[in-house]
């Protein structure tokens, strides 16, 4: 009984597994590369904003005492960085809430008083956060350090 058992020779089989690592690096390489590059580009926008966009603590960042309508003042640096919104963060018993600010905010050089629209009854500390659109979608970056909270003067 003869056995005619036929198999690849290694030369194919080398041949092959060098084309499907090939392929296979190609295809993860399209895939990661885009990834990296919007998250190393996100990271840049977002330390630019986060040195320009400044919570100010110069007496209008405060809380009406009867309507419970927070007021911070922000201010923007040189940065060449174009806000799309500002979250504001604010701290009442432990717990916080984040509200979106989308116009009325300040250009390069300059400062304004951001009014919240929704009364924080009990507020004792308030917090910033810088929105830019990067590769098309919105980003929020890091939040600034609290400030407290103190009465508006009327």
């Amino acid at each position: 009984m003869m056995n005619n058992k036929n198999g690849i020779s290694a030369i194919v089989a080398t041949v092959l597994i060098i084309l499907i690592t090939v392929a296979a690096v190609t295809i993860i390489w399209a895939a990661i590369i885009p990834l990296v590059t919007d998250s190393l580009a996100g990271a840049t926008e977002c330390q630019a904003a986060d040195r320009a966009l400044m919570l100010e603590n110069k007496g209008y960042t405060c809380i009406d005492a009867t309507t419970g309508i927070v007021k911070v003042q922000v201010s923007l640096g040189s940065e060449d960085v174009v806000l799309t919104g500002v979250q504001i963060l604010v701290s009442t018993a432990g717990s916080t809430s984040a509200e979106e600010i989308f116009t009325g905010l300040p250009l390069a050089n300059e400062e304004k008083v951001l009014t919240t629209n929704l009364p924080y009854v009990g507020a004792t500390g308030v917090s910033v956060a810088p929105m830019i659109t990067v590769g098309g979608s919105s980003k929020t970056c890091t939040v600034s350090n609290e400030v407290a909270l103190v009465d508006c003067i009327a």
